[in-house]
């Protein structure tokens, strides 16, 4: 003969259900919480800026990037640009002092075929990683000739040792203006 349980009590059969219910719902949530999933890189857009590019000189990319070694500088004076090749390919350089593997941004410019040939740009980045935002400009000169087809300059500002554990995207930007002639810059 059974007993009927006391005024209050759950059902015999009910107390298992309750704790099959708790423990698989305890389990999902932990589970979901530890799935760790690759995928894709990721990009990311802050607030839309209009751009108005160079026709011939364009930012094509940017990315944060160890810095690689022996990179030769790129000008930071108005009066001595560095003239960039007229040869198809990749060049790259680097804003000022720098260490290799820090942290740095890599900004990545196209010159086309269209470009005036011996003409100055001025081309100011603004990078940060994390730490303050560091303004770097530099001097470029588009070579005497037409160039030979796209030409890659790729461009790293030093934003210092990278972070052991994380980076924080703080700010990207870039200007590039013309100059009125060899030194005379806006």
């Amino acid at each position: 003969m059974t007993r009927p349980a006391p005024a209050g009590w759950p059902r015999v059969g009910t107390v298992p259900a309750l704790l099959a219910a708790a423990v698989l719902l305890v389990g999902g949530l932990v589970s979901a919480s530890l799935l760790l999933t690759g995928g894709p890189n990721e990009t990311a857009q802050g607030v839309y800026v209009g751009e108005t590019s160079l026709a011939y000189w364009q930012w094509g990319s940017s990315d944060y990037r160890l810095l690689p070694a022996g990179l030769p500088p790129v000008s930071t004076s108005a009066g001595t640009p560095t003239v960039l090749s007229a040869t198809a390919g990749a060049t790259l350089y680097r804003i000022g002092a720098a260490t290799a593997g820090n942290l740095s941004v890599e900004w990545n410019f196209t010159l086309t075929s269209a470009a005036p040939g011996s003409t100055e740009i001025e081309v100011a980045v603004t990078g940060g990683g994390g730490g303050a935002s560091i303004c770097a400009p530099f001097y470029v000169e588009t070579p005497a000739g037409p160039p030979r087809g796209p030409v890659t300059d790729a461009v790293y500002l030093d934003l210092g040792p990278a972070a052991t554990n994380a980076v924080v995207l703080a700010t990207l930007s870039e200007t590039s203006r013309v100059c009125t002639s060899i030194g005379t810059c806006p």
